[in-house]
């Protein structure tokens, strides 16, 4: 979910020509691209297009970074980028650390160069797996029907989506007698304005799990402090995790300064240890409690 923003500023500035002799052209503040028209669809298709730089060398596992140079000539964007890797993309697709790439369609009869209507669509893969190249990833016929009926149609999506995921499957497992412990981090909200912009990204898994594990170049993240606080925060986190995969519980670390992280199914609407700087702390997961259920009980109610 790391991403979104990126992809929505990058799109919805996208604007495109089509040339009979050359295929669609589309044009960015990087540079021109050539894509590919299915007639079967009555749409172009641009494939491949980079959003950021791509994650590499020393910038692995870190946050992404912004595309800020121009290329000469045309890129060819008739292929689908390569692939993240993920627990099972690599029986699927093409993997590559250079995976940070979207697809952009549209309708091949626009000819004009005035902005039109953006669907952003994050593929699914519950963080396990997912791509560009997954099927059914071309959802345009939602802008198709409400450009038809001449009004916009709702879309469940966000952190309602998000959360309804994790908090199921913390469920299904305590129910199933497995130990789970539910965290996250206390990020700043997307208003704030005491942190870097990158901050507002969130605790990504990789990020977040790069921090507890104390890796190597003192690694950090723009919202955990600074000084004695994160150092503490980081020794926190680095513990408590080493623990749980030692024993399957994160207080087996011997020290008794550090706040008791409880088991989720301590508490009827389950148990939260949120990690923060300042102090660390415990709560109920209640955040967005009714919508989230309905979520739920519906995807259980259609066998998904």
């Amino acid at each position: 979910m790391q991403y979104r923003s990126l992809c929505f500023v990058f799109l919805a500035f996208f604007q495109i020509q089509v040339y009979a002799v050359l295929g669609p052209l589309g044009h960015n503040k990087n540079g021109t691209f050539m894509g590919l028209t299915i007639p079967q669809f009555k749409q172009d298709f641009f494939l491949g297009i980079p959003y950021a730089k791509p994650l590499t060398g020393e910038y692995r596992s870190r946050y992404p970074r912004s595309l800020t140079s121009k290329f000469p000539g045309v890129k060819d964007a008739t292929k689908i980028g390569y692939t993240c890797s993920g627990k099972d993309n690599a029986t699927l697709y093409s993997l590559n650390e250079d995976c940070l790439n979207l697809n952009i369609i549209r309708p091949s009869d626009y000819h004009t160069t005035k902005r039109f209507p953006v669907l952003v669509q994050l593929y699914g893969g519950a963080g396990q797996t997912g791509s560009t190249n997954s099927n059914g990833n071309n959802m345009t016929f939602l802008v198709q029907r409400s450009q038809e009926m001449n009004q916009r149609q709702n879309v469940i999506s966000g952190d309602v989506v998000f959360n309804s995921n994790s908090r199921q499957d913390a469920r299904v497992m305590s129910a199933a007698g497995m130990a789970v412990y539910k965290y996250q981090f206390a990020t700043p909200s997307w208003t704030s304005k005491e942190v870097a912009p990158e901050a507002y990204l969130g605790a990504g898994h990789v990020t977040n799990q790069r921090f507890s594990f104390n890796l190597p170049n003192n690694f950090t993240l723009p919202w955990c402090g600074s000084g004695e606080a994160r150092a503490r925060l980081k020794e926190m986190a680095s513990s408590m995790t080493v623990a749980f995969v030692a024993t399957l519980d994160p207080n087996e670390h011997g020290r008794k300064d550090f706040t008791y992280w409880p088991a989720y199914n301590e508490s009827r609407n389950g148990i939260n240890f949120v990690f923060k700087d300042s102090g660390s702390w415990v709560e109920e997961v209640t955040f967005r409690e009714e919508a989230i259920d309905w979520l739920i009980e519906t995807q259980a109610g259609r066998g998904q």
